[in-house]
């Protein structure tokens, strides 16, 4: 993923000034053939989709764009379609 969130909620500020939130969520995959996930991987994965999220809300760039929004940063974790991880 080259160094942008698999999905940003920006705040419209422009036509909904009172908004005071934007989102940024990064999404990881498991291969479903793996019915007993290891904690070690879920752990890894959510490590490095933390790492991610602090690179783009670090960003110059993604700072501008959500202005003076509260970011909140959402991980998700799936294995086929469960949520084995949500942080």
């Amino acid at each position: 993923n080259k160094g942008y969130a698999d999905l940003v909620l920006e705040p419209f500020t422009a036509q909904y000034p009172a908004i005071k939130h934007a989102y940024v969520i990064e999404i990881k995959y498991i291969k479903y053939s793996e019915k007993d996930i290891p904690k070690e991987t879920v752990t890894r994965l959510k490590k490095e989709a933390e790492e991610q999220l602090n690179r783009y809300a670090n960003d110059e760039r993604f700072k501008k764009m959500i202005g003076q929004s509260r970011l909140v940063k959402i991980v998700l974790i799936f294995s086929g379609h469960r949520l084995v991880y949500m942080g």
